[in-house]
């Protein structure tokens, strides 16, 4: 009984104590923002091209697809 009221007499007189203690202030900070253009004539492009088919039947979806791939080789060819 004794050793409750020691530590909650303990708590009453620190728990003020916390309340009132001061927050670290942030450290110093520096932002920087930034953004630039080069004008050049660019010397490589990428290109991602895809072709889809869908059909009830795989045969009739692959025929369909073939004939979507020559056409797309060919405007791309050109």
């Amino acid at each position: 009984m004794k050793r409750s009221l020691h530590s909650l007499a303990a708590l009453i007189v620190t728990v003020p104590q916390l309340m009132f203690a001061q927050v670290a202030p942030a450290p110093p900070l520096v932002t920087v923002t930034g953004n630039a253009e080069v004008k050049i004539k660019p010397d490589l492009a990428i290109l991602t091209v895809g072709v889809q088919a869908s059909a009830a039947k795989l045969e009739t979806a692959r025929a369909d697809y073939d004939t979507r791939v020559r056409a797309a080789l060919e405007v791309l060819k050109q």
